[in-house]
């Protein structure tokens, strides 16, 4: 049996690219981001994604990890389609990451400090 390729550090240029094309069914394009169809089902989206993997907790953090990272390791950026977002909503929703940092709005920040 071959060594699954998501328990490696990055995952081969193949593997990102059949990430990316698991989501098209489930996205659409709107205000410039690809975003989760309204009728899509998100279950069904990871089920995709995971593919002959199953669903357990493992297997999603490996995935998310393999969705931020990878375009730091040179591939694909996987951190802004419907995928990654459901995966962190679904995690954080659980407790085994962390909720992200709110953005910072700078031009607020200027106008408190009196500086614009």
């Amino acid at each position: 049996m071959p060594r699954d390729e998501w328990l490696s550090d990055t995952l081969p240029l193949t593997e990102q690219l059949r990430l990316v094309d698991c989501q098209r069914p489930f996205q659409i394009h709107s205000q410039g981001r690809f975003v989760l169809r309204p009728d899509a089902d998100a279950t069904e989206l990871i089920a995709a994604a995971l593919g002959e993997r199953e669903n357990t907790t493992e297997n999603l953090l490996l995935l998310h990890r393999h969705l931020a990272t990878s375009f730091s390791h040179r591939g694909c950026s996987l951190t802004d389609g419907p995928l990654y977002k459901e995966v962190q909503r679904l995690l954080i929703a659980d407790g085994l990451i962390p909720e992200p940092p709110a953005p910072r709005n700078i031009l607020a920040e200027l106008r408190a400090e009196g500086r614009i």
